[in-house]
């Protein structure tokens, strides 16, 4: 398990459940804030960690786990917002919600390991604000959002077809 420290911070960590402790990792190259987020992806045998640097970048980032260093790859199209989110779809495609400062539908990109390129697919059909979380389930993309303003007030869940 893995996590970064955010808050405009760089510090990286592993979590050994066996130990029950936390190591410190390579520091990611700049520092994150909100909107970060990670997810785990297997590419050829190698295991990885990509990660949104957050709120006001356009970074987006690579952990090798084997070789413990960090890579940039190609830009995301816009900056990522507070509620950026990642999903792995278990094979050649990590999914990606924007995330905004504002209430606001976000859009929805698709990143091919393979090809390092970055896809803007679609925008949500509702805003994703306080709290966007993006789940791949095999044939189905889910994204929660937890917004709180007025004309969200509840936890919403939209289901798309995953389209590759």
């Amino acid at each position: 398990m893995y996590g970064i420290r955010g808050n405009l911070h760089d510090d990286f960590w592993s979590y050994g459940p066996g130990l029950n402790r936390w190591s410190d990792v390579e520091d990611a190259t700049v520092p994150v804030d909100s909107g970060a987020a990670l997810v785990a992806a297997t590419v050829s045998g190698a295991d990885y960690i990509y990660g949104f640097v957050g709120d006001g970048s356009t970074r987006f980032l690579r952990f090798s786990i084997s070789n413990n260093n960090w890579l940039r790859l190609s830009s995301v199209p816009s900056v990522v917002g507070p509620d950026g989110a990642l999903a792995w779809d278990g094979a050649d495609t990590i999914w990606a919600l924007k995330g905004d400062k504002n209430p606001q539908p976000c859009e929805l990109w698709n990143y091919t390991i393979s090809t390092d390129t970055l896809t803007s697919i679609s925008v949500t059909p509702t805003s994703v604000h306080l709290g966007g979380v993006i789940v791949f389930q095999p044939g189905a993309l889910k994204a929660s959002t937890n917004s709180r303003c007025s004309h969200h007030p509840r936890q919403r869940m939209a289901r798309g077809t995953a389209v590759t």
